[in-house]
């Protein structure tokens, strides 16, 4: 049974978040339209200097906030990189920033938190390659982090982007793209990329990486289609009023012409995992929170089962009625025992 705090803030959320929660398709996508500018804009953070990063074939500019901690040096060898949540139309929240700083002063470790273009002014497809180049540079490059093994994490979208980066490095240095279908049968292609990145080591990025009230099946179904496809094929009828130098160029087309499908790898990391099993000796752990009463909650089992199934080294830590991203509220007795779970991968 849930803590009676996190009850509490169960009722809470559900109440702050009722109108969001319960908005139609057209209700959401009317609010991306009002906010995408702002959404989009830098972050300012009163006590942090953020550096600034351009990928060469993404061509998309992030801003880089390098997180130290306030207590005392970096302790141990490892670097966090962390990806916000927002269902990829959302900006870093005040939680957010309390959460990375305090990975940084509790685990004595270097974070890294990248603040990538949300849509629809970007895709999954555009985000990870730019997530890519700036590893390769952060291995390569940057004098601070050599020699130190990264941990990709995220919460709610930003777990997907830390997960799809990772498949997506497996796939570069194997050349192989799964895809388990409805029908559970798996489907392996070779990797094509039209234009290859020059001077990025993917093995050694590898090398360096261990591993509800708030959301509503509307608003996922309209994050996934727009991080998907962009907004000109996924709601080619809707006006956003983005400029078209700066809208999300389409990505998902197949080879015949045709809209991709929302379950390929691509956009479903659960259903590409199996590209896993063609890097037997990658090293890392893939260690997951969730409650309950997460609406993701069973993508997340199933995702599990997955990891078994190929014998990669795994953990879920389930909470029962616990919400999206309850870790995020630093002051509920389950965010606490999760945060120890946290510390004890970096002990």
């Amino acid at each position: 049974m849930p803590s009676l705090r996190a009850r509490l803030a169960s009722a809470v959320v559900a109440w702050k978040f009722s109108e969001r929660k319960n908005a139609s398709v057209d209700g959401i996508l009317d609010d991306i339209r009002s906010t995408w500018e702002k959404e989009n804009d830098d972050e300012v953070v009163p006590t942090k200097t953020a550096e600034v990063f351009t990928a060469q074939q993404s061509g998309k500019t992030w801003q880089v906030y390098h997180i130290r901690p306030r207590n005392g040096p970096v302790e141990v060898g490892k670097v966090v990189v962390y990806f916000h949540g927002g269902a990829f139309i959302r900006r870093m929240q005040d939680r957010h920033w309390i959460f990375v700083q305090k990975l940084a002063d509790e685990l004595k470790c270097d974070v890294i938190v990248p603040i990538y273009t949300l849509a629809p002014l970007a895709t999954g497809t555009s985000c990870i390659q730019t997530c890519i180049e700036l590893l390769a540079h952060l291995e390569r490059d940057d004098i601070r982090y050599r020699n130190k093994q990264f941990v990709l994490t995220g919460d709610s979208a930003g777990g997907w982007i830390a997960l799809r980066t990772l498949l997506a490095l497996v796939e570069r240095q194997t050349g192989k793209v799964t895809f388990r279908d409805r029908q559970d049968k798996v489907h392996v292609s070779d990797l094509k990329l039209e234009q290859q990145p020059e001077d990025i080591d993917y093995k050694a990025i590898l090398d360096s990486i261990s591993d509800d009230p708030w959301l509503s099946k509307n608003i996922i179904d309209v994050a996934a289609r727009l991080w998907s496809y962009g907004p000109s094929l996924a709601y080619p009828t809707y006006d956003f009023g983005v400029p078209d130098e700066r809208k999300a160029l389409p990505t998902a087309y197949d080879e015949a012409g045709g809209l991709l499908d929302i379950e390929e790898s691509r956009f479903s990391p659960v259903n590409g995992l199996d590209c896993l099993k063609f890097l037997p000796n990658l090293e890392t752990q893939f260690t997951t929170v969730i409650g309950t009463h997460d609406i993701l909650y069973p993508s997340n089992v199933r995702m599990q089962e997955r990891f078994k199934a190929l014998g990669v080294k795994s953990e879920l830590h389930v909470y029962e009625g616990l919400f999206h991203v309850f870790p995020l509220l630093p002051w509920l007795p389950e965010s606490m025992d999760a945060f120890e779970k946290i510390r004890a991968l970096f002990a």
